[in-house]
């Protein structure tokens, strides 16, 4: 529950500032104060999935369905500062329930 409630307090606020602030002109102040944030939360993600398979420990969860979806405009270039989320995020998008998830979305 707890990795579920990080998802929902901390980081799917700041990651929607942050591409919010980072899509309009004139707001240095909140995309580089959001920017950071999020820099942070990957951090403490990289972290925990650097110790564990998964956000919640051994198994696949509701906290990796619910934060996947809000690190995919997160990660747009490189995660090579990031490698225990890159291996997360690619072995959750090979998932074919996330294929088609992403397919509908995408449609």
């Amino acid at each position: 529950m707890t990795w579920l409630m990080f998802q929902m307090s901390a980081l799917g606020p700041s990651v929607g500032q942050n591409v919010h602030f980072r899509a309009r002109e004139g707001s240095e102040y909140a995309s580089e104060r959001f920017g950071n944030e999020v820099g942070r939360l990957l951090g403490v993600i990289e972290q925990r999935l650097s110790a564990e398979r998964y956000l919640a420990g051994d198994a696949y969860s509701i906290a990796d369905m619910a934060t996947y979806p809000w690190l995919r405009p997160t990660i747009v270039g490189s995660l090579e500062h990031y490698p225990a989320i890159s291996r997360w995020f690619e072995e959750l998008g090979a998932r074919p329930a996330v294929q088609r998830a992403l397919a509908v979305r995408l449609s």
